[in-house]
């Protein structure tokens, strides 16, 4: 009988059992996750900050109406002109317009009552918002200005003055919102008109040839505005400012509260009122001085100057200088178009190929000319009170509702004073 093997009977039939880590210190975690390290695995990169570039160009929004003064030149050209409304059936209309513009035939463009009316309902809208916000901002950053003071601080012994070269539909609605933007409560004491009536349009207080108002109305206005184009905008301004001054019509069902609540949107002693139908280009020195006046004057290219150079740089260059002798001491001089604007003229040295001018290098060489070499200094006419290369956007706000086509619009702006 062979001896027993205690030790050699208890081994395990599979093996010997792993060691026990109880007294053991713990296993460290994993450097990496499990499975991450297989093919599959795509290793995250940091995303990169990219590199600030130094004096890069910034959009600057304006934004300075409310919705509600922005909607009244909305609504207005509406009412104006209910044919917005059927927006389809003026594209044929509308197309005809746009094909003169880009050809630039202004004359096709603004000939007839039936193009300045779909004109009117299809840019004017977008160009008003623009500039009345416009506006409304140089207000609130130029408060030192002469004339601003004069229109913010009116006193009801003279209207601040402006005068608008072209486009007169959006600078009418442009001003008129201008003016209930900062006079709302001075606005709310000037009696309205009580009623419209159909014939009414024909019959509205607005001079085609010059500022020509009674007494009683002078005290009260707080704008003398001059619209100036060489194309007749008197009918679409004549039907503007009667929706603005009278009351829009009620049913006959209407009641008595509805009726005392329905005033227009403007009183019309607010707003002295006039057109002037001449060729800007060739107009004289004398012209200018009586359409400006003798007081410090807001002069305004509301996206029009670029169209005065692209039909000739030469006239356009004169004109400024005509009217910079026209415009008085304190006077504003203010530049909005679009921020790539430019002008073309022929270069008899490049076989008649044509050479670009920026609008900007145009302007600032007529107003504010380099200086010379010559023993007299020659006083500049102008300052600049805004020297921003920068453009500028303005967007159009949701809340805002009309029937037509709204853009929003990038410009560049120019704001001189004269010395």
């Amino acid at each position: 009988m062979t001896k027993f093997k205690r030790s050699a009977q208890s081994q395990p039939k599979h093996g010997k059992p792993p060691s026990s880590g109880a007294s053991k210190a713990p296993v460290a975690a994993p450097i990496h996750r499990p499975g991450w390290t297989g093919p599959s695995y795509i290793r995250k990169v940091a995303k990169k900050t990219p590199p600030t570039v130094k004096n890069a160009s910034l959009t600057e929004q304006i934004q300075s109406l409310s919705v509600d003064h922005q909607q009244l030149i909305l609504d207005t050209v509406r009412n104006t002109f209910p044919a917005v409304d059927e927006f389809n059936a003026l594209k044929p209309v509308l197309r005809a317009v746009r094909e003169a513009l880009e050809q630039k035939d202004y004359c096709t463009a603004f000939g007839t009552e039936d193009f300045i009316e779909a004109y009117t309902i299809r840019w004017c809208p977008s160009r008003a918002l623009t500039s009345a916000n416009v506006l409304a901002w140089i207000c609130s950053e130029m408060g030192e200005a002469a004339w601003v003071q004069q229109f913010l601080h009116h006193d009801r012994q003279k209207p601040a003055k402006i005068a608008c070269f072209g486009r007169g539909g959006s600078d009418l609605l442009a001003c008129v919102a201008l003016l209930k933007h900062s006079h709302p409560s001075k606005i709310g004491q000037i009696p309205r008109l009580e009623s419209s009536s159909p014939d009414a349009t024909r019959t509205d207080n607005v001079s085609t040839t010059a500022s020509h108002v009674e007494p009683d109305d002078k005290d009260s206005a707080m704008i003398d505005l001059n619209l100036i184009d060489r194309h007749d905008w008197s009918g679409v301004i004549t039907k503007l400012h009667h929706t603005l001054t009278y009351p829009p019509p009620l049913s006959k069902y209407a009641t008595a509260k509805a009726h005392a609540a329905n005033v227009s949107a403007l009183p019309s002693q607010a707003l002295n009122l006039a057109v002037n139908q001449i060729n800007i280009l060739e107009s004289e020195s004398s012209d200018l001085r009586a359409m400006i006046g003798p007081d410090p004057t807001l002069i305004t290219f509301l996206f029009t100057l670029q169209e005065f150079y692209s039909t000739s740089i030469a006239n356009t260059t004169a004109f400024l200088l005509r009217l910079t002798l026209a415009a008085p001491k304190g006077s504003l001089l203010l530049v909005v178009d679009g921020p790539g604007a430019d002008a073309a003229l022929s270069d008899s040295s490049s076989k008649g190929e044509e050479k670009s001018y920026p609008l900007e290098w145009l302007l600032y060489r007529a107003l504010l000319p380099p200086s010379t070499d010559s023993e007299e200094e020659v006083q500049p006419a102008w300052v600049k009170l805004i020297n921003d290369g920068h453009e500028k956007e303005y967007k159009i706000p949701a809340a805002l509702r009309y029937p037509g086509s709204l853009e929003n619009t990038k410009f560049q702006v120019h704001l001189l004073e004269r010395l």
